[in-house]
């Protein structure tokens, strides 16, 4: 019997650092270009974090999704889901501000402590590439 899978991939990842991999975009051109990458390689739903491209850190400014968002849709039909999932250090409103206000089909908002219980995990890291990581992951 035929089987339907949905594939959802996070280009960018939510708790995933630069320093943990050369591969995490973090330019609206990058974020943009491994999108649509993803989608070509079977993804049907994109779960999008933007990403200051000068500093790597997560952000949800609506500019940020205004620069990545057009180019995903203009060269796929994935779904685009944009996350409020995290948010290291931000407020429920900071979180909410791309879901209301870039027009995705889709959005999610996790509530709670957001304990992601990534610690273990920083102990193979000795070295951060930006400053606001350190203070985020303690």
């Amino acid at each position: 019997m035929p089987t339907s899978v949905i594939v959802t991939c996070a280009p960018t990842g939510g708790i995933h650092i630069p320093s943990m991999s050369p591969h995490v975009p973090t330019t609206p051109a990058g974020i943009a270009t491994v999108s649509i990458q993803t989608a070509e390689a079977g993804a049907s739903i994109l779960q999008l974090y933007a990403r200051d491209p000068e500093t790597g850190k997560p952000g949800y400014r609506q500019e940020l999704f205004a620069q990545v968002l057009p180019a995903i849709k203009k060269s796929t039909d994935a779904v685009i889901k944009v996350s409020a999932a995290s948010g290291l250090g931000m407020s429920i409103g900071g979180r909410l501000l791309a879901a209301s206000t870039a027009g995705p089909e889709m959005a999610n908002l996790n509530m709670g402590s957001m304990n992601f219980g990534v610690f273990p995990m920083l102990r193979r890291y000795t070295g951060f590439q930006y400053a606001w990581v350190r203070p985020c992951w303690k």
